[in-house]
């Protein structure tokens, strides 16, 4: 403050808030963040729920196998036990049972048939295991990036989110309900009673909810780079899912 300033101005003008904090809290960031938390809490609800009748299938069918495979990978049959047990006790499977499920049945897949395919890099087997790996990977990829995205927005107060954050949103909230969509349509080509579960609905909502917050939250200036890092990030990322499931390749 100058000697010449009022002493009442100088401090009206140092107690008024500074632009940032005055800045609105914006919508889609809010609806981004609770999406995002949604997706979370999701990943850990029932996604497949079974009927009481097709427990006791399901045990009927899956023990004999389990103890045999107990004479040859006993930690990988103790992993399937667990599941099972998850399956018909509890009645459902969620997100991250999910998530076990494909690893535990990648471990299985390679010390059954080895990791290095040779000159039989397109037989079913070693796409069945690129494809697991794949699942695994994005079962684990989802709910981290939907955290992180939350937390970032809540650190800063909900306020304008930058084009990468929003581009961030579409992204996984494309990703994430394609996932969804995809065990919501195996549930419904199966024909027991197996039926898919709150936490996959839920799943989907939050999936649909972080697709519109990164698509409407943009502004006149930063609409065409948050379309186009989310159509590059999208392509890219169906590309090379494609490419190395179908084939075993990268670029």
């Amino acid at each position: 403050m100058s000697d010449s300033e009022d002493p009442l101005v100088a401090a009206v003008r140092d107690s008024e808030p500074d632009s940032a904090s005055r800045r609105p809290i914006r919508v889609a960031a809010l609806v981004g963040a609770i999406a995002g938390v949604l997706w979370c809490v999701a990943f850990f609800l029932p996604w497949i729920e079974i009927p009481e009748p097709e427990r006791v299938r399901i045990r009927v069918a899956l023990e004999p196998s389990i103890e045999s495979l107990a004479h040859r990978e006993p930690e990988h049959a103790e992993r399937y036990r667990i599941l099972m047990h998850e399956a018909v006790d509890a009645g459902g499977l969620s997100g991250l049972d999910l998530y076990h499920y494909a690893r535990t049945a990648l471990e299985l897949n390679r010390t059954l048939i080895g990791s290095d395919p040779g000159e039989h890099v397109l037989e079913r087997p070693w796409v069945v295991q690129r494809a697991l790996r794949t699942a695994g990977f994005m079962l684990a990829a989802l709910p981290i990036l939907a955290g992180i995205v939350a937390l970032h927005l809540l650190a800063h107060a909900f306020r304008l989110a930058r084009s990468v954050v929003l581009s961030m949103l579409v992204v996984v909230g494309l990703t994430g309900g394609a996932a969804a969509v995809a065990w919501l349509r195996f549930a419904e080509s199966l024909s027991t009673g197996i039926t898919t579960g709150f936490g996959l609905h839920l799943a989907l909502v939050a999936s649909v909810s972080l697709a519109c917050a990164g698509l409407f939250g943009v502004t006149s200036r930063t609409w065409w780079r948050v379309f186009l890092m989310a159509t590059l990030t999208l392509g890219a990322i169906g590309f090379l899912a494609s490419r190395y499931v179908a084939s075993g390749s990268l670029p």
